[in-house]
């Protein structure tokens, strides 16, 4: 396909004037022509793209300006985002599709790819074929291409799946609007982060798909990240978003079907493993919950499967015992032992959570009745999902299960994520100072992995804040991760809030969190999590105590 630039510079941006089958031209800040294709000139119904050179727009189009695809040209060209628009072309009276970028290589250069469309097919394809929001293909679009590509030859390719975290809460506490404003941007910004030979889809509310060549990979997820890690400006909020990506390069005959299963396996590999990316490889098939376990999970509760395992909780000064976190497993009676990994997000995504949480808060009061009876002594914590974060008539049965056991409020402590407060804000205020209200202890976990950690921090005031083991797993090694903790653990001081770390495995990591002044540790260099007999051997062994001051 012939094309025309107007320098030798110009020239070096051959490859993206022919990388795309449409009508394709390349404009500097003004909006004068510096390349075309022949596609483009036919558009225009001129007989060569180099008429085009050194002209403007305005001047081979006057209407222009007029145009719904001037906005779109001006605003690429003033902030460098990518745009796409549909519309009616004045000059030809046809459907097409525009899109305008800048150029990732060169200052001053501006891509615009025009695709026609024929007048009965044009919006039925489009509406069809692209997100109406983002104006990028979708996921329809990206099996359809998948499949010209594997006849041109293509067997193996790069996919990247990104899934916004927590997007939700951006349309609950800024609104729809905004969280419309927020996914378009994210769209330009992986558009930017990529070669103009990548294709970029909109896979769900708030995923993208990116295929590229698979030796592309590690490097498109390097500019993706950076891209997205800047601060997002939505309207007079300022929000930092978080991300998980996902990778897979597919094999033939690998259908498209198959390799979105192995990506969204590689996805849930990195929320198990709070992990923000991760390549998809056979292992993680393994990990994935089996969804039918519908019924089976009902009769587990029925039935009391599901069994009370204890994590002991540590004073850092005397090495005593001063509680557990509670945490649960499936005694199956065909499956045998499963580990929450294979069975709660299932119980997440069915809403069955909420019965699964009320059975271990109840089942963990009756057992703390019975240690108190035998002269044991300790706090319990168990852990609430969102969903009963955001139950109003879990406080009213927590206080009826405390008083038919005679257990004291105080020894029960609830431990809550702040993504789990995120899903419905209001709600779950109301829900966990209610809670409080009772004297049931509020401990905040995951401390410093979600975005606004000092925000709920004040609002709930807890009682107990839970260092990620994400930052005590960095802390021998990394200077900013011990720069994290320091301030973190001085922070809850400061507010009279202990600090328990979670995820301690070696004494360099203790001697650390030691001189930090940390309250209370946990994690596998004292023990696993394991059923109430081996824990309450460990107890008689290590011995019960009672936490220090607030402030060491």
């Amino acid at each position: 396909m012939p094309a025309s630039f107007a320098s030798e510079d110009d020239l070096k941006l051959d490859d993206v004037i022919h990388d795309v089958g449409d009508a394709v031209c390349v404009t500097d800040g003004k909006m004068v022509f510096k390349g075309a294709n022949q596609r483009f000139a036919d558009f225009y119904g001129l007989p060569s793209p180099a008429i085009l050179m050194g002209k403007s727009a305005f001047a081979i189009y006057p209407e222009f300006r007029k145009s719904v695809f001037y906005d779109m040209c001006e605003s690429t060209i003033r902030t460098g985002e990518t745009a796409t628009r549909m519309g009616r072309s004045m000059n030809t009276g046809l459907d097409i599709v525009m899109r305008c970028y800048k150029s990732k290589a060169y200052d001053d250069r501006y891509v615009m790819v025009v695709h026609s469309m024929s007048e009965g097919t044009a919006k039925a394809d489009y509406s069809t074929n692209v997100d109406s929001l983002t104006s990028l293909p979708n996921r329809w679009k990206f099996e359809q291409d998948v499949m010209v590509l594997r006849s041109h030859g293509e067997n193996t390719m790069g996919l990247i799946l990104v899934d916004i975290t927590h997007f939700k809460s951006i349309n609950e506490r800024l609104g729809v609007e905004v969280g419309d404003r927020c996914l378009m941007e994210v769209a330009a910004r992986i558009k930017l982060a990529v070669s103009a030979s990548d294709r970029v889809y909109r896979q769900g509310d708030d995923r993208f798909l990116v295929l590229c060549t698979p030796d592309q990979l590690d490097e498109r997820r390097s500019s993706i990240n950076l891209s997205l890690a800047r601060p997002f400006d939505l309207g007079t909020t300022s929000y930092g978003l978080q991300v998980r990506m996902a990778l897979h390069r597919t094999q033939h005959p690998e259908s498209p079907a198959e390799a979105m299963t192995k990506l969204e396996q590689a996805l849930s590999w990195t929320k198990d493993n709070k992990q923000p990316f991760a390549e998809y490889n056979p292992t993680m098939g393994a990990s994935g919950f089996d969804p039918t376990l519908t019924k089976e999970l009902d009769d587990a509760i029925i039935n009391d499967e599901l069994e009370l395992y204890f994590q002991p909780q540590v004073d850092l000064i005397d090495g005593q015992a001063i509680g557990a976190e509670v945490l649960v497993r499936w005694q199956h009676p065909a499956r045998g032992l499963l580990t929450p990994d294979k069975f709660l997000p299932f119980a997440e995504d069915t809403g069955r959570i909420r019965e699964v949480d009320e059975l271990i808060t109840r089942k963990t009061i009756a057992y703390q009745a019975d240690l108190r009876r035998r002269g044991i002594f300790l706090q319990l914590s168990v852990n609430l999902s969102s969903l009963s974060v955001c139950n109003p008539s879990l406080p009213g049965k927590i206080a009826g299960w405390l008083a038919e056991h005679g257990v004291p409020a105080s020894t029960l402590c609830m431990e809550i994520t702040e993504t789990a407060m995120m899903n419905n804000v209001t709600t779950s205020r109301e829900v966990i100072e209610r809670i409080k209200a009772l004297g049931v202890e509020i401990s905040l976990d995951d401390f410093g992995t979600g975005y606004s950690s000092m925000q709920y921090l004040l609002r709930y005031r807890a009682n107990t804040l839970k260092i990620d083991r994400s930052f005590v797993r960095d802390l021998v090694a990394d200077e900013a991760s011990r720069t994290a903790v320091e301030n973190m653990i001085n922070l809850a001081h400061g507010l009279k809030i202990l600090v328990v770390a979670e995820g301690v495995e070696t004494e360099d990591e203790l001697d650390l969190l030691r001189l930090f002044k940390c309250d209370i540790v946990q994690g596998y260099l004292y023990a696993k999590p394991q059923p109430q007999a081996p824990f309450e051997a460990w107890l008689a062994k290590a011995g019960v105590g009672q936490v220090g001051s607030i402030v060491r």
